[in-house]
């Protein structure tokens, strides 16, 4: 009999936490324990609140924290936690690197718990290591990935990947990222019928088509790529990007920006309900990641009914995107195509968008309604191992 699930992972952020709560909820209500072990409060570079995301059934583990050469946690405790909770199933997020997940998978034999871990990971993105970094990672992921029973994988490209490196009888779950979905959609719709206003409110020049684009002002987002791109449309005078988020390489996007005659406006940080107002009034959703394993954005994209284009780079594009159908996939290294996709967006009839927008819609009900995804997480791992 299943009593004890517990997680493993580096933090709660926000964008997660409605998952774990979910998936407490869900236990508890069949009688299962689920418990989160924390290796820190906050990963190093990024700034949300702890205190707004704690939750009950999370315990933020003592332990010693390194941000060279790589981002890693060292958290003894995890074995005394492992030791009183007595888990009969163990799932692993964060690095395989980190040493305190090295503990969780030395304890597995004496403890007699089953691993899987949850990997988003795939071999789309962009690494900027030196080749015999990357030969020595390969080797310790794999042979780490030999020691997990399951794992937890957040859409093609990424089952793909662990597909490459996983003993054969390993078992997979399919894991989204997942929103509440409810207050996108609803809220949305709502919002949509002020939507004349709303672009009044944030000076949109009548007849501009509006990209939206929630991301933080990385490198790795591809905001910067993604304007010189522009820049080749015809027409482009006729588009506004709106993109909310901070991030680190803020100035190097706002010179890019500069040394262009486009509407592309940083709005910084924003609130949840001010970003339900820029997807209000967006016509599409635009994500140009060079690297983005499994993007939170596009799910909020699908359920507020968007049509998408984004990069091969994300991760997750195989689920959220039926190409031609609720939008395109694009590759910067086809330049000629690259431009054409987005004049064709811009140039897409009324009626296009509609369908579009059901099909994002329908897609969103499909493979991320939270309800379902984690009910059949939850008896499926159980089932697996009774």
């Amino acid at each position: 009999m299943i009593r004890n699930i517990v997680l493993v992972t580096n933090e709660i952020n926000p964008y997660r936490k409605s998952f774990y709560d979910r998936v407490y909820d869900y236990c508890h209500s069949i009688g299962v324990t689920f418990t989160v072990l924390l290796m820190t409060k906050v990963e190093h570079g990024y700034n949300w609140n702890y205190e707004e995301v704690k939750s009950d059934y999370a315990i933020l583990m003592q332990g010693r924290h390194f941000t060279y050469p790589i981002v890693n946690h060292l958290n003894g405790e995890v074995v005394k936690y492992l030791k009183e909770i007595q888990p009969d199933i163990v799932v692993m997020a964060g690095s395989y690197f980190f040493y305190t997940n090295w503990l969780v998978i030395a304890q597995r034999k004496k403890l007699h718990y089953p691993i899987y871990f949850w990997s988003e990971t795939h071999f789309q993105e962009k690494r900027n290591y030196a080749s015999w970094k990357l030969k020595v990672r390969e080797f310790i992921r794999r042979f780490i990935y030999q020691k997990f029973e399951g794992f937890w994988y957040s859409g093609k490209l990424s089952r793909e990947m662990i597909e490459h490196y996983a003993k054969k009888d390993a078992k997979y779950h399919f894991v989204p990222n997942l929103i509440d979905c409810q207050t996108y959609s609803s809220t949305t719709q709502e919002l949509r019928k002020k939507r004349d206003n709303l672009r009044k409110k944030w000076e949109i020049p009548d007849g501009n088509t509006v990209f939206i684009t929630p991301a933080r002002l990385a490198w790795v987002k591809g905001i910067h790529t993604f304007v010189e791109l522009l820049k080749q449309v015809d027409d482009v005078n006729k588009v506004t990007m709106l993109v909310p988020g901070m991030g680190p390489d803020k100035e190097m996007i706002e010179n890019t920006i500069k040394k262009t005659n486009l509407d592309v406006r940083l709005l910084g940080y924003q609130q949840q309900n001010i970003v339900m107002e820029l997807y209000a009034i967006a016509d599409f959703f635009v994500l140009p990641s060079l690297s983005d394993p499994n993007p939170l954005t596009c799910i909020e994209a699908l359920w507020c009914g968007l049509p998408l284009l984004v990069s091969k780079h994300v991760g997750n594009y195989p689920e959220v995107i039926e190409n031609g159908q609720n939008g395109y996939v694009f590759d910067y290294t086809k330049t000629t195509e690259a431009v054409g996709l987005i004049t064709k967006l811009l140039h897409s009839s009324v009626e296009w968008k509609h369908k579009a927008s059901r099909c994002s819609l329908l897609i969103a009900s499909q493979y991320y309604a939270p309800e379902k995804v984690v009910k059949r997480l939850v008896d499926d791992m159980i089932k697996e191992n009774l």
